[in-house]
This record gives C-alpha cells, structure tokens and sequence, in this order.
C-alpha cells in the first residue's frame, strides 16, 4: 500500500474501548457521538485485561499492558486480515474539525511508498507546524493510523516480548517511515481512559502548547 490518501470505514477504524463497566459504556457512548459529528464510521473494540496474554518485559503495570495488549491485538488483525491500513483510536480521542482536509494535505507534502504510521496524536509539538514531517522520539497512541507494512514491522521488532504501545510506536519510527502533523490532530480528552493511558499531565501539556501557538481546544470535537 503505497497511497497517503485515506478512506475510513468499520472496516479499518477500530475504537478500543472497554466493555461492562459504566465508564466504558460511557465513554464509548461518547465516541459514537464523535462518530456522527465528524462522519467517522468505527467499530468498537473490545479492550484487553491487565492480566498478560503476551510475553512483556518486566516493570509494567496492569494498565500498561492492557492497553499494549489493546493495540496488539489490532496489528495482528490488521495482518491476518490482510488490510491496507487501519485508524486506531483510543476512548478519549478528540478531533480537530479539520482534520480530514489536514490529512488531505499528506500526499501532497509527503512521498513515501513503505510508510509505516501516521500519528495523528503525539507527545510533542513539531516544527514547522501546519506542515507533515517525519514523527520522531513521539509517544502517545490516541489516535493514528497504521499500515499493514507497519503493523508487520512493529510485531516483528518486538517478537517475543512487548512493552508499552507508545513505547512500541515510538521504536517504529526509528525506521524513518512514520509521520505526523501539529497543531495535532487528535487530543485526549484530559479525563480518565478506561484503558489504562495517562491523561492529566498529558491534557495540561496539550493545552499548554496549543495556547503558545494561539491554537483553541475548542477546535477540537
């Protein structure tokens, strides 16, 4: 798959989400009305246990690994199902209204035949903003797409023990093939994932740097 212009479906957009509790019935209540607002058809997908499935290496937490666990479970689908590419959000993905004419502008900014990831939600500001550029030393795994050429590569990388998914996602670009945009275009909620991800100091650094660009959270949906 070498095209950088992207159509979603319930096919390829998968929501992890938590299933049987309040919050996760919650939250994905929340998602599905960000679904309707920006016409983002996404299957829901059910969120891993703390308890490992997989082989990790040591130091993680039950969240942490649930959430790896998560991701995991979508790159293999992505693989076996033999798909192009998939968007993958976590519970608390918020959009930037304009995000799809900002994706649009991908192909015309950047050409790259094996690309792996395009991160639409990452830990730092990157410069020139308004402007793709190659996504390095980024963690966060709120929102972005993979394709099946990536999905390969990262299992491959960590065949036989994983670690946390932005830990994963970040060694994933050292291979020169990932992307990523800012202002971004996707934020975390600030509230509490079911899924085991951080969020308070994550959500005051977005904002803050948002505000030293004169950005609006309300631009988010």
């Amino acid at each position: 798959m070498s095209s950088l212009e992207f159509r979603f479906d319930q096919e390829n957009t998968f929501c992890i989400s938590q299933y049987d509790t309040a919050v996760g019935e919650e939250r994905w209540a929340k998602m599905l009305a960000r679904s309707r607002a920006i016409n983002l058809p996404m299957t829901r997908w059910r969120a891993s246990g703390g308890v490992p499935i997989y082989q990790f290496a040591g130091g993680l937490n039950p969240g942490q690994i649930g959430c790896a666990q998560s991701h995991i479970s979508i790159w293999k689908k992505i693989v076996d199902s033999d798909i192009d590419y998939a968007l993958i959000l976590e519970d608390d993905a918020m959009f930037d209204r304009k995000w799809r004419s900002r994706l649009a502008w991908l192909p015309w900014q950047v050409q790259d035949g094996e690309w792996d990831a395009i991160f639409l939600n990452v830990s730092e500001p990157c410069v020139p903003k308004h402007k793709w550029v190659k996504a390095e030393e980024q963690y966060l795994t709120g929102g972005y797409i993979i394709s099946r050429r990536g999905a390969a590569n990262v299992l491959s990388m960590f065949d036989g023990c994983f670690f946390s998914s932005d830990w994963m996602t970040r060694c994933l670009q050292t291979r020169g093939h990932s992307y990523t945009y800012f202002p971004w275009l996707i934020v975390q909620e600030g509230k509490e994932s079911t899924i085991g991800s951080g969020f308070v100091d994550d959500h005051l650094k977005v904002v803050r740097c948002l505000d030293e660009i004169n950005y609006a959270l309300d631009s988010y949906v």
